[in-house]
């Protein structure tokens, strides 16, 4: 017959600290390890201030073939508190003569005139809004006329220089029309 096992012991002498050493704080190992409190992320607007960002992210909206003016109106109306005044956000599709079906906008528009537009891309689980720059939009309107149901005033309220092409590298010459719902 075998000999019965002897009790296991939890902890050795030597492994157990002495009286006289210090504790580990549970605040400090929780922020080694990354378990820290979750912060959320601040809701999007297009206005920094009292002036329009130059990119935003929207991750609430899965890409842009679901993107519509009303999936727009939670950061229409935290864009125009921000701004201090109402605004409106106009969703353009851009019809193109390449193979893209169209390239979409989201016009700003306040005070009885554009003060920005932004291109809308498709960006990690969401839509990024990149701001065009002044000229392009200055270009557009000149060939093609108002955007369908906007003002084709462009005063910006804080103007926007860059680059002749749009954000995302589309030149402005593949486009030849806007079309908007319900204008189209």
């Amino acid at each position: 017959m075998a000999p019965p096992c002897a009790p296991k012991t939890r902890l050795s002498s030597a492994m157990t600290p002495p009286p006289s050493a210090p504790k580990a704080r549970s605040s400090s190992a929780t922020q080694l390890f990354g378990k820290s409190k979750a912060v959320s992320n601040p809701p999007p607007t297009f206005a920094s201030g009292t002036k329009l960002a130059p990119v935003l992210v929207l991750s609430s909206i899965r890409g842009i073939a679901q993107l519509t003016e009303d999936e727009l109106l939670p950061v229409r109306q935290l864009t125009s508190k921000a701004l201090g005044y109402p605004c409106q956000l106009h969703l353009i599709r851009c019809l193109r003569l390449d193979n893209v079906p169209f390239t979409p906008l989201i016009v700003v528009e306040a005070l009885g005139s554009l003060i920005g537009v932004y291109e809308a891309i498709d960006y990690c689980d969401g839509v990024r809004c990149n701001r065009v720059c002044d000229a392009v939009v200055r270009d557009l309107l000149a060939s093609f006329g108002s955007f369908p149901g906007i003002s084709s005033k462009l005063n910006p309220i804080n103007p926007f220089a860059g680059s002749k092409i749009l954000p995302s590298g589309t030149s402005p010459n593949v486009i030849m029309a806007f079309a908007r719902d319900g204008y189209c």
